[in-house]
């Protein structure tokens, strides 16, 4: 009898320096940075790409894939998306979505919902 093993190593480098309320987090996965003095937080992270800045309530996220920009201002936000185009704005708890493939508007009110296809 044959007996057959896989080994699969997964290298993951994360260093971590805390002194409240101060913190550094380097985490090698495939590359981020965060660096908070609460409220205030930087996340920076390449896959593929992401920049968040943070003091706290408000919030600001810029995304490369395909594109997003997320302003938030709670209970306020604004999403930008181009793939192929979306724009969110919240207030919770309404939010309106337009998006354009091919065609969507969705407004919401929790718990409803009403969404309008235009073809």
């Amino acid at each position: 009898m044959y007996h057959s093993e896989a080994l699969l190593i997964i290298r993951v480098l994360t260093l971590t320096f805390t002194s409240a309320p101060y913190s550094l987090t380097v985490t090698s996965v495939p590359y981020s940075l965060t660096v908070t003095s609460a409220p205030y937080s930087l996340t920076v992270t390449s896959a593929p790409y992401s920049l968040t800045v943070t003091s706290a309530p408000y919030s600001l996220t810029v995304t490369s894939a395909p594109y997003s920009l997320t302003v938030t201002s709670a209970p306020y936000s604004l999403t930008v998306t181009s793939a192929p185009y979306s724009l969110t704005v919240t207030s919770a708890p309404y939010s309106l979505t337009v998006t354009s493939a091919p065609y969507s508007l969705t407004v919401t009110s929790a718990p409803y919902s009403l969404t309008l296809f235009i073809q």
